[in-house]
């Protein structure tokens, strides 16, 4: 299942708390915060195969927040794996910070506590991943979450080229598909 979610222009708290839930439906449950209060302009594209997400996020500057989640023995983790093909984000977690641009795929468990600072434009792809399907248990997933690879060869370097031709708004469709072109898009 593909959803193409676009934030518009909405000027509101509750504008910036829908954009807030774009995000959660593409990455993982978060706040976001910006410097003039207002939801940014962007746009989420998400494709869904089972359990696996692979998404977009194309925006403004902004704050995305996670908070921990309690984990009941029903949740499981999320491998999550961010990649940037245009800006960048300055990622916080735990007590340190990576700087999250092209070059890097970053590593993280969807249940830990991050944030990720965007100081302008940026497109933002995802790939969230049960850990139990690459076989992560939860205290693998912690150890390597934080991890930033560099997407010069391997397997990181592989997901760099794949990942942003499968989030485009046109994966899958033909060019002419219900009209609508993207404006942030750079690949």
């Amino acid at each position: 299942m593909s959803l193409l979610l676009p934030a518009g222009p909405v000027h509101d708290e509750e504008g910036l708390a829908r954009w807030g839930s774009r995000w959660g439906d593409a990455a993982m449950p978060v706040s976001v915060t910006t410097a003039d209060g207002r939801a940014p302009d962007g746009d989420v594209v998400i494709h869904r195969l089972g359990a696996v997400t692979v998404s977009a996020v194309v925006s403004g500057a902004q704050r995305v927040t996670r908070v921990p989640v309690r984990r009941s023995g029903a949740d499981e983790p999320d491998l999550v794996l961010l990649l940037h093909p245009h800006g960048s984000a300055t990622y916080r977690w735990r007590d340190g910070d990576v700087l999250a641009g092209p070059s890097v795929l970053l590593m993280h468990d969807s249940a830990q506590r991050c944030s990720l600072s965007y100081e302008g434009p940026f497109t933002a792809v995802v790939l969230r991943v049960p850990a139990r399907a690459v076989g992560l248990s939860a205290e693998q997933l912690g150890s390597v979450a934080g991890t930033a690879l560099p997407t010069t060869n391997g397997t990181a370097a592989l997901l760099a080229s794949f990942l942003p031709a499968v989030t485009s708004p046109r994966a899958g469709r033909p060019a002419s598909a219900n009209g609508w072109e993207p404006r942030s898009w750079t690949w």
